[in-house]
């Protein structure tokens, strides 16, 4: 699974998680969604 943060005007990146076939596919989107989101706040407030 992979997530996207950044913004357009600044630093783009991904975010993944590698994991076993059994994993909890449900809970582990909800968190790469909100890390991207917390990555795409911490890019925002650098660019100022």
């Amino acid at each position: 699974m992979i997530g996207r943060y950044g913004h357009r005007e600044g630093a783009v990146g991904y975010v993944g998680v590698v994991g076993p076939t059994r994993m909890d596919y449900h809970r582990t989107i909800g968190a790469v969604r909100y890390v991207g989101t917390l990555m795409s706040d911490v890019v925002r407030a650098l660019d100022g």
